[in-house]
């Protein structure tokens, strides 16, 4: 009983140790052909697939010029069912770090599961410049699918097919908007020492039985 409950920590360990050793920007964008202040507020994001797990360590929003943001933006990513999932603030001004013209602020690790159909959204404040049409690049483990929106006051998963206040828009231009950083998951060299462990304590079990009956 000993070895199997050790072998179930080093295993349930390994599984929650992914590597967050350096972060990286979803969605880039090559070229930028528009740029918009709507004037009333917007959710503005897009929707996406996740190839590998994933784990997200920060969440951003697009600063056009990257000379400091007009307001603070809530931003959050959202499951394929409509779950919330990771939720955060990025600081007005230049207070969060720059990066590809996105303001990025740091948020507790969250691994997203291999799924079609999250979401990620910013809302966008009534006098923000955000951009779309812009061209995406892609980060390993995630696949974009779509620029998507919703019209209110307050932000709004951007993928709700039963709101009639958003909507999606081709596949082949990016909003900017929510966005978020993170690394593919992968295990740590512990991790894997863990996992190690775990299978000698199992297999020690076997033994020990077999050992008995004999």
């Amino acid at each position: 009983m000993r070895f199997r409950i050790l072998a179930g920590l080093s295993l349930a360990a390994a599984l929650a140790a992914p590597s967050i050793s350096s972060a990286q920007l979803v969605a880039t964008t090559t070229t930028l052909e528009q740029f918009t202040n709507f004037g009333d507020p917007l959710s503005v994001g897009y929707i996406f697939n996740v190839t590998s797990p994933f784990t997200v360590t920060h969440l951003a929003f697009w600063d056009q010029g990257g000379n400091g943001l007009v307001s603070a933006h809530h931003v959050s990513i959202w499951s394929p069912t409509g779950q919330l999932l990771v939720d955060g603030t990025v600081d007005a001004g230049t207070v969060d770090p720059l990066v590809s013209n996105h303001r990025l602020v740091q948020v507790s690790p969250f691994t997203l599961a291999v799924g079609d159909g999250y979401r990620v959204a910013g809302r966008t404040g009534e006098t923000e410049v955000w951009a779309y049409s812009g061209v995406l690049a892609n980060t390993p483990g995630i696949t974009w699918t779509a620029a998507a929106w919703c019209i209110g006051a307050n932000l709004q998963d951007v993928g709700d097919t039963t709101n009639p206040d958003c909507g999606q828009t081709n596949q082949q231009t990016g909003y900017f908007g929510g966005n978020f950083a993170g690394v593919v998951a992968t295990p740590e060299p512990a991790s894997m020492t863990l996992v190690a462990t775990g299978l000698l304590g199992m297999f020690g079990v076997a033994r020990r039985r077999r050992n008995k009956t004999a």
